[in-house]
This record gives C-alpha cells, structure tokens and sequence, in this order.
C-alpha cells in the first residue's frame, strides 16, 4: 500500500475531525524501505512550541528553501488567511501540500524530523510553530542523526557534500545510502520531498 492510499484509507470516514484524521495518518507511517510501522504504537499529538526548545537533527539549512517556506507562508496567508506555521491539519490547494513539522521525543529531548526550514523561519521571525508530536517511536528505528542545538546550524546555498557537515550520524548506524534507508521515515503522505542524497550515494 502507497503513503497516499493510507492517507486515503485513514481519511475516509468525513465525520472525523481533519486534526483527527491527521494524527492518525501519521499515526501509519512507514519506513522507507522495508514499511515498518514505526508509530503503531506512539502517543501522537498536535502541540506548539516555541521553536527554541526544539531540536534540529540536521546541521544545515538551505538559503532557497528558507526563501521558499517565506514565500509560500505569505502566499497562503494572503489568500487563505492561514499560517502554515499553525497549522493542526494537512492543508492543501491548487499549488501546495503543506502539514505541521514533524517532531520526536528522541535522546530525552523534541528533536525536528521534518520541517527544520519551517521551524528555522519560525524561530528567525519569534514565532510559536505548531508541530505533529510524535513519543515512543520504535526503538529499532531512531532517528539516523543525534539532536543538536541551533547554534549548530549554519545556512548555505548548497547542500554540502561532507557528511559531517550534514549531521552527527547515530552511533551505530552506517552512513550510507542502503543502510540509511530502513531508518528513514516516509512523509510523502505529508507533503515532504523526504531525503536528498549527497553526491555518489545512493538511496
């Protein structure tokens, strides 16, 4: 079954709450490969954070990906009066998909595992963001980096193609394309582009 079919199979029933609807969607999220349901057994939940108490996994961010969440969040508030940065259900139109960030309780601490350029304009304009909270998550299936603090971040306008400049990898877990992959979530069903690999990987 494709992320799209269980977003569908999970949002059938139109008597449901669309908050509803959403925590459990994620609620059948898969790994990439192998479609381990990872949050069958979470306590998911929508809450706002400010964006300060939360934690990035990756040590980067893209200049034209800030640019373009800027963009699209002014776009959207424009014509639909509302802020993607609240949001407590998967908006859509004509153009985007946008759901909340994704965030799980990982090393004792909210750590971000999708939508780090969100909470990053979020935190850069002092605004509260509503996240898709995620605690308990399978402990075979961690998240791949280990949490990091903001002042870790540094903004390119290119991916760098070190790997250390991209996260601190798990101890544990190889940095390679195949490897990655049973550890990676599909968020397709959210909206999100999902991984990029680096130059050379695979995956």
């Amino acid at each position: 079954m494709t992320a799209v079919e269980r977003m569908s199979e999970a949002t059938t029933d139109l008597e449901i709450e669309p908050k509803l609807q959403l925590i459990e969607a994620v609620r059948n999220t898969r790994t990439l490969d192998g479609g381990f349901p990872l949050y069958e057994n979470a306590e998911i939940s929508i809450r706002v954070f400010d964006p300060n108490d939360l934690y990035p996994t990756a040590k980067y961010v893209l200049k034209n990906n800030l640019q373009f969440v800027a963009s699209m969040r002014d776009e959207i508030l424009s014509t639909d009066s509302v802020d993607i940065f609240m949001l407590d259900q998967i908006y859509v139109n004509s153009i985007y998909i946008v759901a909340p960030p994704v965030v799980e309780m990982s090393d004792g601490v909210p750590a971000i595992v999708d939508g780090l350029h969100r909470c990053t304009l979020a935190r850069n304009l002092g605004k509260l963001v509503s996240v898709i909270f995620v605690d308990g998550v399978d402990p075979k299936y961690p998240i791949i980096s280990t949490p990091v603090s903001w002042d870790e971040i540094v903004e390119y306008s290119q991916k760098p193609e070190v790997a250390e400049l991209l996260r601190n990898v798990r101890p544990g877990i190889r940095d390679e394309g195949g490897s990655l992959r049973r550890f990676y979530r599909d968020f397709s069903y959210l909206g999100s582009a999902g991984r990029r690999p680096r130059l050379g990987q695979s995956g």
